[in-house]
């Protein structure tokens, strides 16, 4: 499991939604392989909701990356951003955008799932919920579009973003250590 940057115990001062972190993910692959050679054979890297931008990012630049599973990601940051403060002028939205671009160096187009899973070459399962209205369902049903090669879709009826695992219940974990299963 990842503390990612500014998360939990992890040093870091911004989190720039898989820009930067991709790199962590990378160092973390190279020092299992160095040190648990045959623990690391097949690497899938999961994510939920932020960290799946993250997951897709890492395999999209990594192809040591055998799996990728999001669960609850959301498609596009800036659409997402601008759903969740809709009563936020746009002109100070971009404003606060281009700024948080700046501070921490990295780009919100760049980083955007959507943008980032057509590089994935790896099998992936994209899980979200039916009732989420933090990050909507719609925006599962858009990776899972924009993704190519090997993808599958698993909906969690009645879940939401804070529910989506709960309600999966073992169902979900069945079909997650499946998918997992296969890639070896």
């Amino acid at each position: 499991l990842i503390d990612m940057r500014s998360h939990g115990e992890s040093g870091g001062e911004y989190f720039t939604y898989g820009f930067h972190e991709r790199k962590d993910v990378s160092q973390l692959i190279d020092f299992l392989k160095d040190n648990h050679q045959q623990a690391s054979q097949n690497i899938v890297v999961m994510g939920i909701s932020a960290g799946g931008a993250v997951a897709i990012s890492s395999a999209a630049y990594d192809n040591r990356i055998q799996g990728l599973i999001t669960i609850s990601a959301f498609a596009d940051l800036n659409n997402t951003i601008k759903k969740q403060v809709p009563w936020l002028p746009s002109f100070w939205r971009n404003r606060a955008i281009t700024r948080a671009e700046e501070i921490a160096e990295f780009n919100i187009a760049e980083i955007s799932p959507i943008n980032q899973i057509i590089k994935v070459n790896c099998p992936i399962l994209i899980v979200h919920g039916t009732e989420d209205k933090y990050i909507p369902f719609v925006n599962g049903k858009k990776l899972l579009n924009a993704a190519k090669g090997e993808k599958l879709f698993y909906a969690v009826k009645g879940g939401n973003h804070s529910t989506v695992l709960d309600k999966g219940g073992e169902e979900l974990q069945n079909n997650i250590v499946e998918f997992v299963y296969q890639i070896r």
